[in-house]
């Protein structure tokens, strides 16, 4: 009996190991999509390529979103199963609230630590929301003898060209007051 036990132990033991080693020499890459729009989601890719011969069982992948802009961070884990000789891929949208760069992190290691290889990071951007805007232009008279040369004689729509300076004269528009010389005579 007790060998039996002591038997199951090391197997227990080698089979631990094995794994262990297995997710040690594993490989991680991260990709995002380009530029998204704020509170949209953006995608992002986890591969993870296991090369050895001995299979990888539920371990975990330290996954981290940093935003440099305004410093937040979100840390998580997301467990991963690799076949020998094959690679796995995680699909994830992240939904980031606030605009800047965005930086994930995934940490493939025992207990979180990042070596080497086993570490991968991706860059994005998250842009303001875009919105079209509508213009209108409406023609002034003086639109229609507009001209590239100076006239002394004829006031454009410059209100800090002084034209000239006088008293003032009740429906004159407020705009068109030189407060400053004004003041001073």
């Amino acid at each position: 009996m007790a060998v039996l036990l002591l038997t199951i132990v090391i197997v227990c033991v080698l089979i631990a190991a094995a794994d262990l080693i297995a997710f040690m020499k594993a490989e991680v890459t991260v990709e995002a999509v380009g530029n998204v729009q704020s509170r949209d989601s953006a995608e992002c890719l986890i591969r993870v390529r296991n090369k050895t011969f001995l299979p990888i069982i539920y371990k975990r992948l330290g996954f981290r979103v940093d935003n440099t802009f305004t410093q937040e961070k979100k840390s998580s884990s997301i467990r991963v199963n690799v076949l020998p000789f094959s690679e796995s891929e995680i699909r994830m949208d992240l939904a980031v609230r606030r605009c800047g760069k965005i930086r994930c992190t995934v940490s493939l290691g025992l207990f979180g630590r990042k070596k080497g290889k086993n570490a991968a990071f991706c860059n994005f951007t998250v842009l303001p929301e875009i919105f079209s805007t509508h213009v209108e232009y409406s023609l002034h008279e003086s639109d229609i003898y507009d001209s590239e040369l100076y006239s002394q004689f004829r006031k454009g729509q410059d209100y800090s060209e002084i034209y000239q300076i006088r008293e003032y004269v009740p429906g004159d528009n407020v705009k068109y007051i030189h407060w400053k010389l004004s003041g001073r005579t």
